[in-house]
């Protein structure tokens, strides 16, 4: 999400957008073949404990059309536009993004030190 707050800042002047994305849960790939059930456990419980102790509201799994929908909202839809920066969830703008995720700060720091790491600076 930061990288996304970063670009959409940098790229503004020439008329691109960017988002992050959220495809949602989907059972049909392999991409979490690797996640045991202790570390899916683990990772829902670090979840709840940052939700303030509320459990994180489980979705319902998506199929692939489903999850790609999201992704083709971000990249396609002229009425987000304005937004870019944005983070996009379920087809639509998701508005409950926590302020550390979004801020302009955080993500500067984030741009700088991905350029430090990959030792090249990138001009726009």
């Amino acid at each position: 999400m930061l990288f996304s707050v970063a670009l959409a800042e940098k790229l503004k002047s020439k008329g691109v957008t960017a988002f992050a994305a959220h495809p949602g849960i989907i059972l049909e790939t392999s991409l979490q073949s690797n996640v045991t059930q202790e570390m899916f456990m683990e990772g829902f419980a670090i979840g709840t404990e940052r939700n303030g102790g509320k459990p994180i509201e489980v979705e319902k799994f998506k199929n692939k059309q489903e999850g790609v929908s999201s992704i083709l909202t971000a990249a396609l839809d002229p009425s987000i536009a304005s937004s870019s920066g944005g983070f996009v969830r379920d087809n639509k703008l998701f508005d409950q993004v926590k302020p550390y995720a979004s801020s302009k700060e955080n993500a500067n720091k984030l741009w700088s030190m991905s350029e430090e790491w990959v030792g090249q600076k990138f001009a726009y």
